[in-house]
């Protein structure tokens, strides 16, 4: 029958080492910073007060499945501008107000609570129920999301070290058993560049620009408004508490807010 040649398993390894070569990077190098900028909210925050709104995204696509995944967890925060003397002097009374998009935990409006601002960053605000929320679900006293965060590390450097001693050991036997079917010189040349440049390339340049992006997005991202542009925001429909049922892991937030 048909046989499968050296070489492809050799590229299936591969892909399989750059896979989990980029995972364990997000566990080492976004995971910890994440951590560490979301610290420095509950340690160094200036409060203000602000609102929350949350716009429940199934009421703008049919497909609610897709938008409970990826945007259904989301809100925009309106808030006080900390420090509008860096600001363009404005028309007599106006107040600088800054809207951005912000993760939430809790699905619903919230009107006149605490939004930590970090020093510096005046876009930077984030409602501290969310970001406290946030810490609970990792913190020693609820060790069970640092625990297995540790137990997928483990797993995920098991299967570095499977892969790449899988593409050593297809080297081995291209070079020992096939050498007049597979081109041995070629296979090493793409195993070297693949896992000296391309793996650590990809694995951590990717995480690093991902890091990046996300801790711009959650520092520097927003608008300022005036007064009188703050009026003209549309605030998006209440859910309701039958919406907020068929939200998967609503369960969870509301477990969450009773711990904090």
């Amino acid at each position: 029958g048909e046989q499968i040649g050296l070489m492809e398993m050799l590229y299936v390894f591969l892909g399989s080492l750059l896979i989990w070569s980029t995972l364990g990077m997000y566990l080492n190098l976004f995971v910890p910073r994440r951590r560490e900028i979301i610290h420095r909210y509950l340690e160094e925050g200036v409060q203000v007060l602000g609102d929350v709104y949350y716009d429940n995204p199934r009421k703008k696509c049919c497909f609610s499945r897709l938008t409970q995944c990826f945007f259904a967890d989301y809100a925009t925060v309106i808030y006080s501008h900390p420090d509008p003397s860096r600001l363009p002097v404005s028309n007599a009374g106006d107040q600088w107000i800054v809207q951005k998009r912000v993760r939430t935990y809790q699905l619903f409006h919230r009107e006149r609570i605490s939004i930590v601002v970090l020093p510096e960053l005046p876009l930077s605000g984030q409602p501290k129920a969310d970001i406290e929320i946030d810490v609970a679900s990792y913190r020693k006293v609820y060790a069970t999301s640092r625990d297995r965060i540790r137990e997928i590390q483990y797993i995920v450097a098991f299967w570095i070290f499977f892969t790449l001693d899988g593409t050593l050991y297809l080297l081995f036997q291209m070079y020992q058993v096939n050498p007049a079917y597979e081109d041995f010189q070629l296979a090493w040349i793409i195993s070297a560049a693949f896992v000296l440049v391309v793996v650590p390339l990809v694995a951590f340049g990717g995480n690093w620009i991902r890091w990046s992006s996300y801790k711009r997005w959650l520092t520097k991202s927003g608008r300022v408004l005036t007064d009188d542009e703050t009026n003209r925001i549309v605030i998006p429909a209440q859910s309701t508490d039958s919406e907020l049922a068929k939200r998967p892991g609503a369960a969870n937030n509301s477990d969450y807010s009773a711990m904090v």
